[in-house]
């Protein structure tokens, strides 16, 4: 065998002898991915507390992909479907996840809200003014305490207002429109226009406007006033 053939011989070998040695180790494991299941209807939120505004909806039973927490694992950052990343409740009666893969996540920081959420006024518009569905001739109950405790009966388009009093900025009423996955401030009056002739204003605007004492409630609790029984918890 002429030199340069038995050079090509061994390398041959050799190439196989790496390649069988190769084909006895495992096949590396994907990374496994995180997901969270919904025990109920839940609200996504733009940050991790109720203080932040809703951000969307997971049905119940719907499952969403986590991908970090906060520093206490409160609270899970998810994908949507869509590619938007928001925050999910993690508590155990609301949510189904592994906690042991929560904890392994990187914990993700989120900018503070951008209105006081001590506030006395900002407070009681996010959790105590019972809030009604204003329909054509009637209303519904909306809310038992404020726009982060809604009831399913809140969809696209409803128009919301307080049980008793009014929202008022500037001597005209406002109210709460739904709109997409949050809520925006309209003016009772259709064709009035807030500064700068917007027609309606942001969920974060409105809250500062609550959080500045420039929207007041005119209402009282326990006194329903729109014929309305039971929406006002603490009525008679």
């Amino acid at each position: 065998m002429k030199r340069n053939q038995f050079f090509i011989v061994v390398l041959l070998l050799a190439l196989f002898s790496l390649t069988a040695c190769g084909s006895d180790k495992e096949p590396a494991p994907a990374e496994s991915e995180t997901s969270a299941q919904a025990l109920t209807n839940l609200n996504l939120r733009q940050g991790p507390g109720t203080d932040y505004a809703i951000a969307g909806k997971l049905p119940e039973s719907a499952e969403i992909a986590v991908v970090g927490r906060n520093e206490d694992s409160s609270w899970l950052y998810v994908r949507t479907d869509s590619g938007d990343e928001v925050w999910l409740i993690n508590n155990p009666e609301l949510v189904k996840v592994d906690a042991d893969s929560v904890k392994a996540l990187s914990a993700v920081e989120s900018p503070p809200p951008p209105y006081n959420v001590n506030n006395s006024e900002v407070n009681k518009a996010l959790n105590e003014i019972p809030f009604v569905i204003h329909h054509e001739n009637s209303f519904t109950c909306a809310s038992h305490g404020g726009l982060n405790h809604l009831l399913p009966e809140v969809t696209e388009g409803h128009v919301l207002g307080p049980l008793s009093g009014d929202l008022v900025y500037k001597g005209n009423n406002v109210l709460f429109k739904r709109s997409g996955n949050s809520f925006v401030l309209i003016r009772e009056d259709p064709v009035a226009r807030f500064e700068g002739d917007k027609e309606s204003l942001s969920f974060t605007e409105a809250m500062k406007l609550f959080e500045a004492g420039e929207i007041t409630w005119t209402g009282d609790f326990g006194k329903p006033g729109r014929g309305v029984p039971g929406c006002d918890p603490k009525a008679p």
